[in-house]
């Protein structure tokens, strides 16, 4: 399923705090972070790209100590009523959605191993 041509993809989790502000610059000037916006404007090229602010927990969080690059990103499209369904009752993505999860995966494996 392509993405709609309005789409946005924000990368979330950064940017709560004054300390995590200047922990997101400092991510967003990192390799990760270019490998990671270049993959996604290959796989889903009518995206734009940006940081964007989470608000709920993440497993990320135990790991924020590790790394200042740690991306809370995952490349599905979900539709009004599928919002719902996230961790709740029959959970699922579609086949379309699934099929470039493995694409966006692979193509982030090529681009982090590429010189």
């Amino acid at each position: 399923m392509p993405p709609p041509s309005d789409a946005v993809v924000l990368l979330h989790g950064l940017g709560r705090t004054r300390r995590s502000l200047a922990r997101m610059e400092r991510a967003l000037a990192r390799a990760a972070y270019r490998t990671l916006n270049r993959t996604i404007r290959e796989v889903f090229p009518d995206v734009v790209v940006g940081p964007g602010l989470m608000l709920a927990a993440t497993d990320s969080r135990r790991y924020a100590g590790l790394n200042d690059s740690i991306f809370r990103f995952s490349p599905v499209w979900a539709k009004q009523d599928d919002l719902s369904r996230f961790h709740g009752t029959n959970e699922r993505l579609s086949i379309a959605n699934y099929g470039a999860m493995i694409r966006f995966y692979r193509r982030l494996i090529e681009n982090t191993g590429a010189p």
